[in-house]
Formats: C-alpha cells, sequence, structure tokens
C-alpha cells in the first residue's frame, strides 16, 4: 500500500477520521477534568522513631542486661494485635478513622531504630495513631520482658525446692552418722552478683576449706562439703529470685522515643496530563489514519475513478455529483452543477470522434442507468444532436412524455419491435416517436406494466432508428447482471456507456458484467460515475 492509497482513504472517509479526532479530544478533556476524582483523597503518614538496643554489626553481642527477647522480633510485635489494639483506643479514634487508619512499622539498616508510623486521610489522625502506637509498643516491650523475668522468677523457685530438698536429706545423713556439721563457709561467689551463679572450680573463685576432724570418714566428709555448697547455692538462689521479683514489678523497656517527623503527603501529586494527552491525541491520529484505511481495504465497492477504470476497462469520461433519490427521477436543473457534469459528459463523448449511432447505459446492478441515459440524452440534443431515447421497462416511464404525439399516437417498444420483426416499419418511425419539451429529443415509451418483448426484431429497428433523421439512438437499458435482456440489447448496439454509483457496484459484479460484455463481442465506450468518490 503506497501513501497516496492512505491519502485516498482518508480524502473518501475524512468524516470518519474528523469524528476519531474529535473523539480523541473528547477523551483527554475528560481525563484532564476527572484525573483528581479518580485519584482519589490524599493521604498522611506520621512516625515515630524509637530507639532499641541492637546486636552488634561486629561480632554480633548482644548489649549487657538486655533480654535476648528484645532483640528480635520487634516488626512483629509492634503490628501484633497486644500493642495495636490499645494503641487504636489510646488514640481514641472513631469507627471511621479505625478503617481509615493503616499501621505500618520499619527497622533502620543497623536495627536500633524502630519507624513506627500510621497512614490516615487526615494529618491530626495519623499524628495521635503513630504517638499511642509508640508508646503502646514500648509498653508492649516491657510487659515482654516481665514475662520472661516472671519466668525465670519460676525457675529459680523450682531451684530453690530442689536444693532445699537435698539440703534436707544431707542434713539427715550426718545426723544419722552422729557429726554436728560446722558453720558454714561462705565460697567466692557468695560477695558476687546474685542473679549469676559462679562455677566453684573456676580460677577466679577460691574453694571453701572447712575446719573438721582428720579421722573423719570420706562419706562423712564429703556429706559436709555438699551441705555447705548447697546452703551457698541456696543462698544465691534465694537472692536471684528476690532480683527477678523486683525485675518483675519494675520491668524494663529498654527502648525511647528519639524523633517525631513531621507528618508527610504520601499520595503521589497529580501527574502532568502533557504526557498521557499526547499518546491520547497520538492514538487518535493513528486510528484516524488507519481506520479508514481499514475501510477500504474491507469494502470492495467502486469508490473512485481508478477502481472503476481497472474494473470496467474502459475510461471514466465524467464525475456526476450524487443527489438525492427523489431527484434521479428527474432531469437535471439546467444550468446546475448536475447540468454541467452531463453536458460536459455529452460533449466528451462527441469529442472522441467514436460516438456510436446508437449506445446503450447500463450498470451492473440498479438502476442508476436510468438517470445517466435520460440526462446523457438531453445533453445531447441540447448540443443540436436529434436523439431518440428508448426505454426499457416500465420503471422508466418518468422521462417519457405524458401527452401524445399530435396526429398520431406514440408507438412503444414492444410495438416497435415486433414490427420490426415483421418488416413493417415503412420508415414511419419518426412520426410515430414521442416529442419531449426539449427540441431534438424524442422517446420510445416501454409500454404499460410489465410488457414481455421479443427482441428478434432489435436489430433491425436499431438500425432503422440509426437513419438520416436520428443522430444518436440512447438506449436506458436495465442492470446487465439482473436482466438477461440487458446483455441482448448491448449486443444489438455494440457499444456500452456504463453507469456506476459509487460505494453501490462491488469490483467482482463490476468484472463479471465486464466479462460478459467481452463475450457479447461489445465494446465498452467508456464510464460515467455518479457521487462523490469515496
Amino acid at each position: 500500500m503506497e501513501l497516496g492509497d492512505i491519502v485516498g482513504s482518508i480524502r473518501r472517509h475524512v468524516r470518519v477520521a474528523i469524528a476519531i479526532l474529535l473523539l480523541s479530544v473528547a477523551v483527554v478533556a475528560i481525563f484532564v477534568v476527572t484525573r483528581n476524582t479518580v485519584r482519589g483523597d490524599n493521604r498522611y503518614r506520621a512516625t515515630v522513631q524509637v530507639l532499641i538496643p541492637a546486636r552488634s554489626v561486629e561480632d554480633g553481642t548482644r548489649p549487657e542486661d538486655v533480654p535476648p527477647v528484645l532483640l528480635q522480633g520487634q516488626e512483629s510485635l509492634a503490628l501484633a494485635p497486644p500493642t495495636v489494639d490499645p494503641a487504636k483506643k489510646a488514640a481514641k479514634l472513631t469507627e471511621k478513622e479505625v478503617d481509615d487508619v493503616k499501621f505500618r512499622v520499619k527497622l533502620n539498616e543497623t536495627k536500633d531504630i524502630v519507624n513506627l508510623s500510621a497512614d490516615a486521610s487526615k494529618t491530626d489522625v495519623a499524628r495521635r495513631a503513630s504517638e499511642a502506637l509508640a508508646r503502646s509498643f514500648i509498653v508492649q516491650r516491657g510487659a515482654v520482658a516481665g514475662q520472661r523475668t516472671r519466668i525465670g522468677q519460676g525457675i529459680s523457685r523450682r531451684n530453690l525446692d530442689l536444693l532445699s530438698d537435698r539440703l534436707a536429706e544431707v542434713e539427715k545423713e550426718l545426723t544419722a552418722a552422729g557429726f554436728k556439721p560446722p558453720p558454714v563457709v561462705t565460697d567466692a561467689s557468695s560477695s558476687a552478683d546474685p542473679t549469676t551463679t559462679a562455677d566453684p572450680t573456676s580460677s577466679d573463685g577460691a574453694l571453701p576449706v572447712l575446719d573438721l576432724p582428720e579421722d573423719l570418714p570420706v562419706a562423712t566428709i564429703l556429706l559436709a562439703y555438699e551441705r555447705n555448697t548447697l546452703l551457698n547455692q541456696i543462698n544465691r538462689e534465694q537472692a536471684t529470685y528476690a532480683e527477678l521479683g523486683v525485675q518483675a514489678l519494675t520491668a524494663k523497656a529498654f527502648a525511647e522515643i528519639v524523633e517525631r517527623p513531621a507528618p508527610s503527603q504520601i499520595t503521589p501529586p497529580v501527574p502532568s496530563p502533557l504526557t498521557p494527552a499526547a499518546v491520547i491525541l497520538g492514538l487518535g491520529a493513528l486510528l484516524a489514519l488507519v481506520v479508514p484505511t481499514l475501510i477500504d481495504r474491507l469494502d470492495h465497492s467502486i469508490k473512485d475513478s481508478k477502481h472503476a477504470a481497472l474494473a470496467f476497462s474502459a475510461p471514466v469520461l465524467s464525475a456526476i455529483p450524487s443527489s438525492s433519490r427523489a431527484d434521479q427521477a428527474s432531469l437535471a436543473t439546467p444550468g446546475s452543477e448536475r447540468d454541467r457534469a452531463f453536458r460536459a459528459l455529452a460533449a466528451t463523448c462527441v469529442a472522441t470522434d467514436r460516438l456510436p449511432r446508437a449506445i446503450m447505459v447500463t450498470s451492473p446492478v440498479g438502476n442508476i442507468q436510468d438517470t445517466v441515459a435520460a440526462n446523457f440524452a438531453a445533453a445531447l440534443a441540447s448540443m443540436g444532436m436529434r436523439v431518440a431515447l428508448v426505454a426499457t421497462n416500465a420503471a422508466q416511464s418518468w422521462f417519457v412524455p405524458s401527452t401524445d404525439t399530435p396526429g398520431a399516437q406514440a408507438i412503444t417498444l414492444p410495438e416497435l419491435l415486433e414490427r420490426a420483426h415483421a418488416g413493417r416499419l415503412n420508415g414511419e418511425i419518426p412520426h410515430r416517436l414521442a416529442s419531449t419539451d426539449m427540441a431534438n429529443l424524442l422517446v420510445v415509451p416501454s409500454g404499460a406494466g410489465d410488457v414481455k418483448m421479443s427482441l428478434d426484431g432489435l436489430p433491425p429497428l436499431i438500425e432503422a432508428l440509426s437513419g438520416d433523421t436520428i443522430d444518436i439512438t440512447v438506449i436506458a437499458g436495465p442492470a446487465l447482471l439482473e436482466d438477461p435482456n440487458a446483455t441482448i440489447f448491448a449486443w444489438a448496439t455494440r457499444c456500452v456507456l456504463w453507469a456506476v454509483e459509487t460505494g453501490e457496484v462491488e469490483e467482482a459484479e463490476a468484472q463479471e458484467a465486464a466479462s460478459r460484455l467481452v463475450l457479447a463481442g461489445v465494446t465498452p465506450f467508456g464510464v460515467a460515475m455518479v457521487g462523490r468518490e469515496i
């Protein structure tokens, strides 16, 4: 497909192209007007930064006195229901605001800053929710630490029970052996932190030495030392139990609010409409090029002079403006554009020096040939030629005069064919044809109703009409593909002027009609295009 074909398609379907461009402009206008509505309401994010202990990045060691449970899983802890639900209540959110607020948690790269955020449609709601979430998070960290401390206290109590039971057994055995235990000797670890457990065999703690008689049995000595150790361990475990009890009451959260950045708008700003508008207009322009071309590709009717000349293998002699269906059943108004177009057609035919004495005007389908034949004959008559216009069916009665010829009744085509076949024309034809208001134009009526005609007399009739008194006979024939008689009329005249209305005749129909003329040995004189090229 060449550029000229695309330009021709756009020119033929310029209304479609303009409609697509206008639709594109309307879409752009709708987009510009409604883009704020589609984007939705603005949303804001308020953040509170909380400092928490973190493991060392270098060696992974944890800070002293910080429970391991507070060094991991902080994001899950911050979004857990025990943290979020109290935060919503503390922020005094309404039911609508509860549905609107969205909580978010994010740790920084070093894991020592927790960013607790709240997204909402209003800045004050976002700020209240984020503050409440931070406070609830800190409280929940303390609760988790306290829970872990109470668990440790329970373990310490169980250890005390075990140690006390063993101490009672040891003292019972010593009493049974008749040995009175010496005073308790405190080991080195007793002066250390009571919450830690020292190894009595370690190098940094001195082993306790009891003042025992040298003649004691080994078993008794061992029981004495075990008793001393149990008493020291019970002392340490009691101190640990007491310390854990205090920690459970005043559990530390190991968290502190360090910064409150100003709330920020998280809804992206309205993007520039230039790029989407350019894309929409570009697509519209592309469719304005593609759609008309596609219509032409799918439409196989004859749309212009180029296609008509190729389909009929004949030159296009004139382009005649289209008219309404009502105006087609009448002669063109003198001086009008249609009248000038038919005069140009007549002049072109005469100028070729090939205009025969008899010519048939027909079309592959339809009845546009009736209008062309009548106006063509009238145009030839206006040029001073004496013309006989032959009607072949009752539908052509609109160009037949309603009054009879003076002195004699106008003879119809069936009667002329019958006389011609019988050899009884007797040179009376010009005097028996119906005259019209236009000088030099005579008409042969087709007869009333659907009259069956015998075309055996057609050749002698055409020969008789081509006498000295008639310059040219114009036959308004039936459609070539719709009436079998049309081929006989064409064969009798040996010359055909095609009448084609743009968009009404398929190329395949035109080619089939042209091939029938070739088989009949008929020469196509030319093509008269009716209507604007599409």
